[in-house]
């Protein structure tokens, strides 16, 4: 009889150890998932129109959801190696861009996703549309990791966030299989 009831005892306490484990491997899906990338880093150019190594530090975006934001109605914040660098980006349209003198770090924007006139109401960067981002030459070198986050200045929530080089697979995948190796477990 004693044997019996330490034998039940140590199998419950074995159980419940297991499912302790088990819930502290388990990602937290209840979470905010990642922050999606809406406009996705396609190129960093260090060469110049003539092929020689400048680290021009021009980054391209491009719009790679099925809608259309208001470029003036966004701004954006770069880190290269995991640090916020002085580029002032308040919005991300070209000609109010151009008009604000406080922006440093930044040479220019351009591109189909920077054009338009707030006023005209065509200042919309559309699905498929790229933009690019001219900073101060020698600001990103060709080792460097770059990320750029994109916000929604109304609501000062960020909307966009993408790492250049990419990885090979995307983060969502990575937290697809690791939800479902524990789930197989």
């Amino acid at each position: 009889m004693v044997i019996s009831v330490i034998l039940a005892l140590a199998i419950t306490i074995a159980l419940a150890a297991l499912v302790l484990l088990m819930a502290l491997q388990m990602p937290n899906l209840s979470l905010d998932p990642e922050v999606p990338v809406i406009f996705k880093i396609t190129k960093i150019r260090h060469i110049d129109s003539y092929g020689r190594m400048t680290y021009e530090s021009r980054v391209i975006l491009q719009n790679t959801a099925k809608t259309g934001y208001q470029n003036w109605n966004l701004y954006a914040i770069t880190y290269v190696n995991g640090k916020k660098i002085p580029a002032e980006i308040p919005t991300l349209n070209a000609n109010e861009q151009a008009a604000d003198t406080h922006h440093h770090g930044v040479q220019v924007l351009e591109g189909e996703g920077a054009s338009g006139s707030r006023k005209n109401g065509n200042a919309v960067w559309t699905s498929g549309e790229r933009l690019a981002i001219d900073y101060s030459d020698q600001t990103i070198h060709p080792e460097d990791s770059v990320t750029i986050e994109i916000y929604d200045a109304t609501t000062k929530k960020i909307i966009s966030r993408d790492t250049y080089p990419h990885t090979e697979e995307s983060n969502q995948e990575k937290m697809m299989d690791l939800y479902l190796s524990r789930q197989g477990a």
